[in-house]
Parts: structure tokens; sequence; C-alpha cells
């Protein structure tokens, strides 16, 4: 029986990372700004504009904390003959292919643009992203759907 393994990047821009943080910053900091006149005793009129500029606040520091996640950062899925092993920036996690509860593959009216996999591992939800790389989607869901049929017969 042959060894098959499988590995894919998920390569995410740096630069997309930078902007989420620049925006969250700039809107949590001008939508602060409203409320240094409210707590000296300036401006007590106004507490719709206040309670709309805490909302957008919420939003920038949102955004601001959004850009540390992990899914702004590249994510490496190395699929192995028993397990496979998804590596971000928090380090490697394994998982067997048993705890795959659910299974899909998205495929868009264009189909040259984009595929993906959708994976559902114990209540935890997994997103691969093809672009311009529909055979190796095919590829590697046939091999994932296999493993996945295997572990349930057995």
């Amino acid at each position: 029986m042959e060894n098959r393994s499988y590995k894919y990047n998920v390569i995410r821009n740096a630069r997309r990372r930078y902007t989420y943080r620049f925006i969250g910053a700039c809107i949590f900091i001008l939508c602060a700004l409203p409320f240094i006149p409210f707590f000296m005793g300036y401006a007590k009129g106004h507490i719709i504009t206040l309670i709309l500029c805490g909302l957008l606040a919420a939003y920038g520091a949102y955004l601001f904390r959004y850009s540390f996640s992990n899914g702004m950062y590249d994510i490496s899925f190395v699929f192995n003959e028993d397990d496979f092993t998804v590596k971000n920036k928090k380090g490697e996690t394994v998982h067997f292919y048993s705890e795959i509860t659910k299974l899909d593959h998205i495929v868009p009216d264009n189909e040259n643009v984009y595929s993906i996999i959708h994976m559902v591992l114990n209540g935890e939800s997994i997103i691969i992203p093809f672009t311009l790389k529909k055979s190796t989607c095919d590829t590697l869901y046939s091999f994932l759907m296999e493993k996945v049929t295997i572990e349930e017969l057995s």
C-alpha cells in the first residue's frame, strides 16, 4: 500500500493584517475623542452621539483585535495516512480523520476561480480555500473523503 501525503499552505497577505490594525486603531481613536469633553463636564446634551461613537469605537477595537487572530496568518496543512496537522502562528495541532464530523466541497458557478473544502471537527470549523487550484482541491477532497469513509466504516 502506498503512503500518500499532501501538504497545502494558505498564504495570507501581511498588509491585510496591518490594514485591519490601522483602520481599527483610527476608528477607535476618532470615535473615543467625543468622550473627552463629556467627561470634562461639557456636551451633556449629546448622549445619542456618544452612544453611536461608543458603538463605533467598540467596532474599531474589534477590528484591531481580529487582526491578531489565527485566520490572519499563514496556515499549513499536512495530510498524512493516519492523521493531519494544522500549523498556524499558535503552533501545531494534530487531528485524526475520525474527528471529522462534516466534510463539504464547495464549488461556485465559475469553478476555475476558487474552490473551498469545509471541515467540521468536533464543533471547530476549518475552511481551506483554493484560489485558481481546482485540481489540487479535487485531489485533496477525494483523499479526505476516502479517509473519512474508511474511518466511518471501521
